[in-house]
């Protein structure tokens, strides 16, 4: 648990604002993917075997993105290279620096994100059997509570990390464009 809240802060320790240096609070960004998580989970209940396989897809080929471009960062196949020069160029250099080492992080975090999605989904799939619960209750009553219960909560999660993990996707797409940008601005 301590590597994964490390892994969380190097993270949250990369939203702020490039010009002055100030965090950005979170509050409003993880408040609005509780609020709509809650919100399909409310809707939709417990999701179906036809929306789950689909889901498992997607972030099954989304973690090998993840994967992809942490292994490409730990290759540091694109380190820049520190040159005597300009002030703003040295500048310039020490930013590229940072990002690179900030998408690491950012990385790291959504490959979690995306795994834990994956692991509740198959656990929500391997749920989805009534004969499972016919094992362990025999009280048709409480069963039938527990499915519920059971199905909106994980529907709740895998909106919850889904949403996260689609927000932190495009964090790294747009946070990567930026790197090679200005990579390709310096050549």
């Amino acid at each position: 648990m301590k590597i994964l809240a490390e892994i969380y802060s190097r993270d949250k320790a990369t939203y702020y604002n490039f010009q002055t240096n100030v965090q950005k609070s979170l509050v409003k960004k993880n408040t609005g993917i509780f609020v709509a998580a809650l919100m399909i989970s409310a809707v939709s209940g417990r999701f179906s075997n036809d929306v789950l396989g689909p889901l498992i897809s997607l972030f099954s080929i989304l973690i090998g993105f993840g994967f992809t471009a942490q292994f490409f960062l730990v290759d540091k196949r694109f380190e820049i290279s520190k040159r005597d020069g300009v002030i703003e160029d040295k500048q310039l250099e020490d930013k590229l620096n940072t990002l690179s080492k900030e998408l690491f992080s950012n990385i790291q975090y959504y490959n979690v994100v995306l795994t834990s999605t994956v692991i509740i989904i198959v656990i929500n799939l391997l749920t989805y059997d009534p004969k499972i619960f016919d094992l362990i209750f025999s009280d048709k009553i409480l069963m039938e509570k527990y499915d519920l219960v059971a199905g909106y909560l994980g529907a709740f999660f895998i909106a919850l990390l889904g949403i996260e993990a689609i927000s932190s996707f495009f964090r790294i797409v747009f946070r990567t464009e930026y790197l090679f940008r200005k990579l390709q601005e310096k050549k």
